[in-house]
């Protein structure tokens, strides 16, 4: 039995020893049209603090946050908070807040469009934390890419098409054939034919 304690005692050393963050937000969503959005936090009223600053980082966003479940706001966002068993230094086991968790919903159609998840510290505040979940949802709101219809497109330039030169026309060239013989000129045997009687040889 007591190995079983030092076993739960060392997991949960290991799983509160840093806080992390996920958050991811759904691509295609629109979130420049968002103005207003309802907040609906836990059951346990217990967690009423955390859930008045969560609804004052909303407000830093720049949203307005309605009470209740308002048909009019156009995103609908959850929060809650998952508790776990943790040790004090006299041994007295008790629970705590361990992780903050907000989802946002697009009211049109009740789809999720962005989800974060915070890991507390075993001795960080947890309204720290819950700053640090919202922030999380901002930050990937800055990163998420432009509309298609908002892209700018460049076309890339064309440069103009060079006309082609003409086409060069071969001109026509003579050439005399080479004598595998060459012919010495004048030739001296030209005088002896001549006074044989071909007075023409040569011409």
């Amino acid at each position: 039995m007591l190995a079983l304690r030092l076993f739960i005692l060392a997991l949960i050393v290991l799983l509160t020893g840093c806080a992390s963050w996920y958050a991811k937000v759904q691509p295609g969503f629109d979130w420049s049209q968002v103005s207003t959005v309802t907040l609906q936090g836990p059951e346990n009223n217990m967690y009423g603090d955390l859930l008045a600053v969560a609804a004052d980082e909303l407000v830093g966003m720049g949203y307005e946050v309605l009470s209740g479940d308002v048909p009019i706001a156009q995103v609908r966002v959850h929060f809650t908070v998952g508790e776990g068993l943790d040790i004090d230094e006299t041994g007295h086991r008790f629970m705590r807040p361990k992780s903050l968790h907000v989802r946002f919903y697009d009211t049109s159609d009740q789809s999720l469009v962005a989800e974060n998840s915070y890991f507390l510290l075993s001795s960080e505040d947890p309204s720290q934390g819950v700053k640090a979940l919202i922030d999380g949802i901002r930050k990937k709101q800055s990163q998420r890419p432009l509309r298609a219809s908002s892209e700018k497109t460049s076309t890339p330039a064309v440069a103009p098409a060079e006309s082609e030169p003409p086409p060069l026309t071969a001109e026509p060239t003579t050439e005399e054939p080479e004598s595998s013989y060459p012919i010495e000129e004048p030739s001296p045997w030209l005088p002896r034919f001549k006074s044989w009687g071909f007075d023409e040889w040569g011409q």
